[in-house]
């Protein structure tokens, strides 16, 4: 049954579904003629298997469409969320769309914005059915904030992790791959220079992580937060792939003199971001208000970030070829995943104790 429900969720269609379990139902049929130690004909077989696929297709909720029973399963937070990230990706300009973030064989991929929309439902989902109500209250009483400004920080920084990613080095990288030099390409005929200049050829590495912590401390300090607070917060993201470097000045001093065209991309991920994620007021006003981020308030927003991330970037949970709307992309990952539910303490009364013992 399992099986069969996964065959469904690739295919997209219900009707693939019924065709995927009447393959199987001859087979179904000489199992159980072979677990029974039976001899019979096809014939008898056939019976038997369709006698199970019936049994099976029984237990199965048809619906009109897919869609309307992912959107059953998924928390109405994440619903809601995906409905508004709907087209999120499509609506950014040409030449933030000509970025790549995952480059796959170069036929199926994504590109940047895709990737970090994905990930910020990816959010989401973790959020609204995985994270706990005690995890919520720590954090929620660190920063100072309520919960609802808590999501909505937490899906900002997951959707701006790879801002990075928008950087001349990172995608020059694939230029030696065989079959990806079109990716790069692309770039540049979108109106992105990708050849470096003299200051950042220099560079041994530049990783992306790092560069996503700065661009994202230097939009925060634009929006008048202070620096030492706007690095803290961007810490989270610089650490997105497991090590905290803390602010990198020769980083910071390439981002705020890197070419226009390329800031303005910058800019308009982040500000997207931050309209999707809805919070009131706006993050820099948020983060203003904040008290500076504690370091285990950092450490645990990190660890969801990064979980987060791994998620988007399973390739069996958000495909690299984008088809069907944004819920449908979102559910069919959390149905691959199958994540548990958020841990609970349980409040026994004296008379369940009692019953218990």
């Amino acid at each position: 049954y399992r099986r069969q429900r996964q065959m469904c969720i690739r295919d997209r269609s219900t009707g693939r579904w019924c065709e995927h379990l009447q393959k199987s139902v001859l087979y179904c049929g000489f199992t159980l003629v072979r677990k029974n130690n039976e001899r019979c004909s096809a014939k008898r077989a056939n019976v038997l298997g369709s006698e199970r696929f019936s049994r099976l297709r029984s237990k199965l909720r048809w619906h009109e469409s897919l869609a309307e029973e992912w959107e059953m399963e998924l928390p109405a937070a994440t619903v809601e969320f995906c409905k508004r990230a709907e087209g999120w990706a499509k609506q950014r300009r040409p030449q933030t769309r000509s970025l790549w973030a995952k480059p796959g064989d170069g036929v199926d991929f994504l590109n940047v914005p895709q990737h970090l929309v994905d990930t910020a439902c990816a959010a989401s989902l973790i959020f609204n059915s995985w994270v706990s109500q005690p995890i919520k209250d720590f954090l929620s009483g660190e920063l100072q904030i309520s919960e609802p400004e808590l999501e909505g920080l937490y899906l900002w920084l997951a959707g701006c992790h790879d801002l990075g990613k928008v950087l001349k080095t990172f995608q020059r990288q694939i230029l030696t791959r065989e079959g990806l030099e079109h990716l790069v390409n692309a770039v540049d005929d979108a109106g992105l220079a990708t050849e470096l200049s003299v200051d950042e050829a220099n560079f041994s590495k530049l990783p992306h992580s790092i560069v996503s912590g700065e661009i994202l401390s230097l939009w925060l300090e634009g929006q008048g937060v202070r620096r030492p607070k706007a690095n803290a917060v961007a810490g989270v993201v610089n650490a997105h792939h497991g090590i905290a470097t803390g602010p990198n000045p020769s980083v910071r001093n390439l981002v705020e003199d890197y070419p226009a065209e390329w800031r303005v991309v910058h800019r308009e991920l982040v500000e997207a971001m931050e309209e999707l994620c809805g919070v009131e007021g706006g993050v820099g006003k948020l983060v203003a208000s904040m008290p500076k981020m504690s370091g285990p308030a950092a450490q645990t927003l990190t660890g969801l970030v990064v979980m987060a991330d791994w998620i988007a970037s399973n390739v069996k949970a958000f495909t690299l070829r984008v088809q069907g709307s944004q819920l449908e992309r979102t559910a069919a990952a959390a149905e691959f995943l199958d994540l548990t539910s958020a841990w609970a303490c349980l409040l026994y009364t004296s008379d369940a104790a009692d019953d218990m013992q």
